[in-house]
């Protein structure tokens, strides 16, 4: 009995945070390219319940954005983090935990809010640190803007400072967008034409 309330309760999380999200979408503007006809992978999202109703709507938000961007070539499918026994082995699991790092001053390539750690059979964990939550509440960087960087890690990326969103310092706002060198970047790993996926493209 509990099981089914709490699959009932999670969809309904994931689906306010669906709606919250379309508050904080970025503004860029994206190239519209028709969506991706050829042979396509989902990735498995869970978000751990340990964040709040707006930073989950933050990460949903990002996650969006990632699929405006991947246009059908990757899908990322978000949903709240199930029992253990009714897991996805390869999916990947955003949670909050503690950082040995911590914080460091803003807009220096070295500084850390969240890490991926993959596993060899697929899949693996984004930990956002807790400090970083913090940081959020009195600085203009967001955790949307910092999911925008990390998921660019789920889906393959390495940091590289021809790829803006990639170069190793986080951006904020609508300058965190998915740019034509991450996408080419990613076009290259996925063996397809970059106009298979869309990017951001600002006024000059």
């Amino acid at each position: 009995m509990l099981r089914p309330l709490y699959r009932l309760f999670s969809f309904l999380c994931v689906i306010l945070a669906i709606g919250t999200a379309n508050e904080v979408v970025a503004e860029s503007v994206y190239t519209r390219h028709p969506p991706y006809g050829g042979p396509s992978q989902t990735i498995s999202i869970y978000i751990d319940p340990s964040f709040s109703t707006s930073d989950n709507a933050e990460i949903v938000s990002a996650i969006k954005e990632w699929n405006r961007a991947l246009n059908g070539v990757l899908v990322l499918e978000a949903s709240a983090l199930p029992p253990a026994d009714g897991r996805d082995a390869h999916a990947w699991i955003i949670r909050r935990g503690p950082s040995k790092e911590g914080i460091r001053e803003q807009g220096r390539a070295e500084m850390s809010f969240g890490t991926v750690q993959a596993m060899p059979h697929g899949g693996g964990v984004l930990l956002i640190f807790d400090e970083a939550i913090k940081y959020f509440h009195d600085h203009p960087l967001d955790l949307r803007d910092v999911m925008m960087v990390e998921l660019g890690h789920v889906v393959g990326l390495r940091h590289a400072t021809h790829m803006e969103l990639l170069s190793g310092q986080y951006r904020i706002g609508d300058a965190s967008c998915i740019d034509k060198e991450t996408a080419s970047a990613i076009a290259d790993l996925r063996k397809v034409p970059v106009d298979a996926l869309n990017w951001c493209e600002r006024p000059k």
